[in-house]
């Protein structure tokens, strides 16, 4: 028993929805492996532990 809760260890710890990426706005090879994506929708600046959005 876990704090009066039936046992868990049967559960899955998580579960994730992954969707297939769309094969559009491609970056070129060279510029995909220095962003670390080579979809230009998912590069987004990494703002870091900041959570207002100025990365101060």
């Amino acid at each position: 028993m876990i704090n009066g809760n039936e046992q868990l260890d049967d559960l899955p710890i998580a579960m994730a929805y992954v969707p297939m990426q769309k094969w559009r706005n491609i970056y070129e090879a060279d510029v995909g492996f220095s962003r670390g994506t080579m979809f230009c929708e998912l590069d987004l600046p990494f703002l870091g532990d900041r959570r207002d959005g100025r990365g101060e």
